[in-house]
């Protein structure tokens, strides 16, 4: 009896595995780098996020640091619709992803996008624009990062009253 060929198993990298011949169309761009384990979600939930009407953009530099690609994980909470609709704001910010600009996601980061319910009415565009934003915010340098409306401007804040403050010896 002969043993059976690597396509007959399903295996994705036999020469006649029909995964192996599907390819994406000529010209597109190419698929960016995936989060996969938990621990790779947890990772990026300690760094920095940027919030936007339809999404929230977690990054962080990875550990240990390397030039590779830019990796992205997908979340929709169970709280943003039943699995229809939490699919399709998936595959919305997948598409929005591949046609980020060249360059607008960092080499040796990984990114989450939290996806909320209003990026199932919002536009194609509308939801390409805020991430693409959310990008260029969560690397823009500290002084020229938004800052909440109600924070006063940097240079009228009231002193700590640290340096002022007297020490006094305890009893």
């Amino acid at each position: 009896m002969s043993a059976p060929t690597d396509a007959s198993q399903g295996r994705a990298d036999a020469p006649g595995s029909k995964r192996q011949a599907r390819t994406d169309a000529p010209g597109a761009k190419p698929k960016p780098g995936r989060l996969l384990r938990r621990a790779e979600f947890l990772a990026v939930a300690k760094g920095r996020r940027r919030h936007q009407p339809t999404l929230t953009l977690q990054c962080a530099r990875r550990d240990p640091p390397s030039d590779g690609e830019p990796r992205f994980g997908l979340t929709a909470t169970r709280k943003t619709g039943g699995a229809v609709e939490r699919n399709r704001m998936r595959r919305r910010l997948r598409e929005a992803l591949r046609r980020l600009p060249q360059g607008a996601a960092k080499a040796g980061h990984d990114y989450v996008v939290v996806v909320r319910r209003e990026a199932l009415t919002a536009s194609f565009e509308t939801l390409r624009e805020q991430l693409a934003t959310a990008l260029n915010q969560i690397h823009a340098p500290r002084a020229d990062r938004p800052r909440r409306p109600d924070d006063p401007p940097r240079d009228a804040r009231a002193p700590t009253g640290r340096a002022e403050t007297e020490i006094r010896p305890r009893r």
